[in-house]
C-alpha cells in the first residue's frame, strides 16, 4: 500500500523533567519534511508541550499541545503544520504493565481516540502496541533498555499508506532511582 514516491520525515528533540512529586512537564521541537515527486520537498519547524499528573499511585492524566502556532512550508508558505490538542488517562497496575487512552483533536479532523499498552516481561525489554480510531491505524513495537539509554523500534499499519517503520532513542540523564520510564 501507499505511494512509493511520497516521503515524510520528522526529526525531533525533546526534554522532560519532574516539576514536583506528581507533576512532569515536557517540551519537544521538531523539523518535519515532506517530499513528493513533481512537487519537490518542503519542511517546517514545530513545537509540542505537555503535562503529566500522577492522580494516584496507579492513575495518571495528561494534556499536550502540538503546533499551537503552526509552522508554514511549501513554495508559497501556504501549507501549515496541523495543530493538535490532546488529553488522556493512564493506568499502571504494576511496574510491568501500563495502558492508556488519549483523545486527540487535530485541526480540520474529527476527534481521534488512541488506546495504547506497554508490557515489560524483562527488565531490558518493553513490548508495546496500540490503535487509533480515526483512520484505523495500528502500531506495535519493542523497546530495549540499556543502562541510561532506550532504543525503541516500531511500525504503524495504515489502511492507505501501508507499513511505516520508526526508531526512537531516549537518554535518561538522572540516576536510575530517579529516572522514570
Amino acid at each position: 500500500g501507499g505511494f512509493t514516491g511520497y516521503s515524510e520525515n520528522i526529526f525531533s528533540l525533546g526534554y522532560g523533567r519532574m516539576a514536583g512529586e506528581k507533576l512532569s512537564v515536557g517540551m519537544n521541537f521538531c523539523y518535519q519534511q515532506l517530499r513528493i515527486p513533481g512537487y519537490g520537498a518542503a519542511g517546517a519547524m514545530g513545537a509540542e508541550a505537555g503535562l503529566l499528573l500522577q492522580l494516584t499511585k496507579e492513575f495518571y492524566s495528561g494534556i499536550r499541545v502540538k503546533n499551537p502556532v503552526t509552522g508554514r512550508y511549501g513554495k508559497d508558505r501556504q501549507e501549515r503544520m496541523p495543530s493538535l490538542y490532546a488529553a488522556g488517562f493512564g493506568y499502571a497496575p504494576s511496574a510491568f504493565f501500563y495502558v492508556s487512552t488519549e483523545f486527540r483533536k487535530t485541526a480540520g479532523q474529527p476527534v481521534n481516540i488512541a488506546v495504547n499498552f506497554q508490557y515489560r516481561p524483562l527488565a531490558i525489554l518493553l513490548l508495546r502496541g496500540g490503535m487509533e480510531t480515526a483512520a484505523s491505524v495500528y502500531w506495535a513495537g519493542a523497546g530495549f533498555v540499556l543502562k541510561k539509554c532506550r532504543l525503541d523500534l516500531f511500525t504503524t499499519a495504515h489502511p492507505q499508506l501501508g507499513l511505516t517503520p520508526g526508531l526512537q532513542v531516549l537518554f535518561h540523564f538522572k540516576t536510575k532511582e530517579h529516572a522514570t520510564e
